[in-house]
């Protein structure tokens, strides 16, 4: 089985990747593109630290938010959110590989089943971009496919294949409920191969 490569600080496989947002903003009806955040990744920490890990957020958070804004907050003025639980569509796509628009947009559209780690898999390890099956109209190689499955064990394995490639197949081609009845047919098939 091949092993995924992702670039260093867009790693959920290896890293607690942190977002630290205002607090008032979070959940506000800010569009995603108009919301302030910092972000920061950092070796996962073993359980018995996570406490004391999960403390140098407090000193952390203002730091960058400082260095990034120019001003000042406590820490109690922040909500922190890690990679693996923010939802894709909270914020413009952050990662090393640059998205167009139409891209950006699929994912603001079709991304609310996508957590941001996810999203890091998909298009920097996986190297599937948004929509990107109706520029090629091929799909990923099986090998690819099991890598997926590999990576995705620990959650829902067929879940997140599924939602991937979703994305990956979403857009206003033709036939796009084909292509979403060969997702759902190339995940079982996948499953029991298993």
């Amino acid at each position: 089985m091949a092993v995924l490569s992702l670039p260093r600080d867009f790693n959920p496989l290896n890293e607690d990747i942190v977002f630290a947002f205002l607090d008032d903003e979070f959940d506000s009806a800010l569009p995603p593109w108009q919301k302030k955040y910092v972000r920061w990744a950092r070796p996962m920490p073993a359980a018995d630290v996570l406490a004391s890990a999960d403390r140098e957020l407090d000193v952390e958070t203002p730091r960058r938010w400082e260095a990034r804004y120019g001003c000042m907050l406590p820490s109690d003025a922040f909500h922190h959110c890690y990679a693996d639980t923010l939802v894709a569509t909270a914020i413009p796509y952050d990662g090393p590989t640059q998205l167009g628009p139409a891209e950006q947009q699929l994912i603001f559209l079709e991304g609310r089943r996508l957590s941001v780690a996810m999203l890091y898999v998909m298009i920097e390890g996986l190297g599937w971009r948004p929509g990107g099956f109706w520029q090629t109209q091929v799909w990923p190689a099986r090998e690819t496919l099991l890598t997926a499955l590999d990576v995705w064990k620990d959650e829902d394995p067929c879940g997140s294949l599924e939602i991937a490639l979703s994305m990956y197949t979403a857009g206003c081609g033709t036939g796009e409920k084909v292509v979403r009845e060969r997702v759902w047919q190339l995940v079982d098939e996948l499953t029991q191969q298993r």
